[in-house]
């Protein structure tokens, strides 16, 4: 039977839902795997997260960002596991995900699904990716290089092609997940897409990757995830270059000019889509042309 470990980092923002992500553990139709934890100062008892499940704590080493965090943890799971199954410690998991995916971890490297939005106190806004992307996809660059949908909460990979992956993320980089599934689908590894909702993400003021926001800090927040994600990977398409050049552009004008900036995130918001995916709040537009 492949060797499962479900990892996750937890931090002082996450404490107060620990609790639904252990519960969601305990009651998994499949129960054989482990619970990695590495503890970045969460300050508060795991008990809740940790309680009847086979599981092990680490404290984070200090002074690391939280992509070098997420680097230590894959590292970790690579020496327990033959395959990790990613989770936020604020989101939660289906009953069958761990069976769901340990099923197409079989035949395939790596497998990401859909996951329904939450708010806060868990009350379901929308389906994240929505039939966006075919069930049963096999995925490839072209699928993530406008926008993301392979977070830490809706995907399973094998390893060790997920570690080769994520030593390749610098410790700068904001959207970790983003990059380091870039680096594994272009190592040419294969993964497939599951069209049923296995975990829940949860929408509220600590996240990262907020999709539910739009406000101006939001919008050019994402400018700054694509420039770093574009020049991180500009050698693979002229079409990443292109982008590393437009990006890098159009954060130099928000910064430098407040009557543009305040023009491109009126039309941005504009453009925004109810059902936009991690990073889309940034788009391309003529607006540096004019």
């Amino acid at each position: 039977m492949l060797k499962l470990a479900v990892i996750t980092v937890v931090h002082p923002a996450s404490v107060p839902f620990h609790g639904a992500l252990g519960d969601s553990l305990r009651r998994q139709s499949d129960d054989a795997f482990d619970l990695l934890v590495l503890d970045d100062g969460c300050g508060a008892p795991l008990a809740p997260l940790t309680a009847g499940l086979a599981a092990e704590v680490r404290p984070a080493a200090p002074g690391r960002t939280p992509a070098a965090l997420r680097r230590d943890l894959i590292a970790w799971a690579a020496t327990r596991a033959s395959a990790v199954l990613f989770i936020d410690a604020d989101d939660w998991c289906a009953p069958d995900r761990i069976a769901i995916c340990r099923d197409v971890l079989m035949t395939h490297d790596a497998v990401a699904h859909d996951f329904d939005l939450v708010d806060e106190t868990g009350n379901t806004l929308r389906r994240f990716i929505g039939g966006r992307v075919p069930d049963g996809k096999r995925l490839v660059l072209d699928d993530i290089a406008d926008g993301n949908f392979l977070g830490l909460s809706n995907t399973a990979a094998r390893l060790p092609a997920i570690l080769g992956a994520a030593t390749r993320v610098p410790d700068h980089v904001i959207a970790f997940d983003w990059a380091m599934f870039t680096a594994f689908l272009a190592a040419g590894n294969d993964m497939v897409y599951v069209g049923r909702p296995l975990a829940s993400y949860r929408q509220y003021a600590g996240n990262v990757a907020a999709v539910t926001r739009s406000d101006d800090a939001t919008i050019r927040r994402a400018v700054q995830v694509k420039v770093d994600h574009y020049n991180l990977f500009r050698y693979l398409l002229p079409r990443y270059a292109q982008n590393a050049e437009y990006f890098t552009r159009l954060a130099e004008m928000l910064e430098k000019d407040a009557v543009f900036a305040k023009a491109y995130c009126d039309e941005a918001r504009a453009e925004q889509s109810a059902e936009s995916l991690w990073w889309e709040t940034a788009p391309s537009n003529r607006m540096l042309d004019r």
